[in-house]
C-alpha cells in the first residue's frame, strides 16, 4: 500500500494545540501527540484504523473519544481526585455527576456511526456503497 505525504495542519489546528499545551505539561503532550497524528504520513488501511480509534469505535468504550470522557469523570470525582474534597457537598456532587453524566452521553449518544463510516470508507478491503456509484 502506499504512503502520502500529509498536507500541512491548519493554522487553527496549530494554535488550538499551542492554547491547550499552554495549560499543563500533560495537555501539551497530549496536543503534541494529536498534531503527530495529524500529520503522520498514513497508508489508507491505517487511516482507516486511526480514523476508528480517535472515535468512531461503534461500542463507545475503546476510542479515544472515550478515554478522554474518562479522564474527565476522573478527575470530576472527589474519590479519585483529592483536590475536590475541600468543595461543599453540593458542589462535589455536581462536578461529579456532570462529569459521570458526560461520559454517559458520549458512550451514548456522541456520533460515532459518522467515524466508524469514515473508517469503513478508507478501508480498501471492505466494500462501500460508494465502490458502484
Amino acid at each position: 500500500m502506499a504512503t502520502y505525504t500529509a498536507t500541512p495542519v491548519t493554522e487553527e489546528m496549530r494554535d488550538h494545540a499551542a492554547l491547550l499545551a499552554s495549560f499543563h505539561p500533560a495537555f501539551a503532550k497530549v496536543s503534541e501527540g494529536l498534531m503527530e497524528i495529524a500529520e503522520q504520513e498514513w497508508t489508507a488501511d491505517q487511516t482507516s484504523t486511526a480514523i476508528a480509534l480517535i472515535g468512531g469505535v461503534n461500542d463507545g468504550v475503546d476510542d479515544l473519544l472515550a478515554l478522554i470522557a474518562a479522564v474527565a469523570r476522573r478527575l470530576g470525582d472527589p474519590a479519585t481526585n483529592p483536590a475536590l474534597r475541600d468543595l461543599t457537598p453540593s458542589r462535589a456532587h455536581a462536578v461529579r455527576s456532570l462529569t459521570r453524566q458526560y461520559e454517559a452521553y458520549d458512550r451514548d449518544f456522541a456520533p460515532r456511526s459518522l467515524l466508524a463510516e469514515a473508517a469503513a470508507a478508507a478501508d480498501l478491503d471492505c466494500p462501500h456503497p460508494t465502490d458502484h456509484a
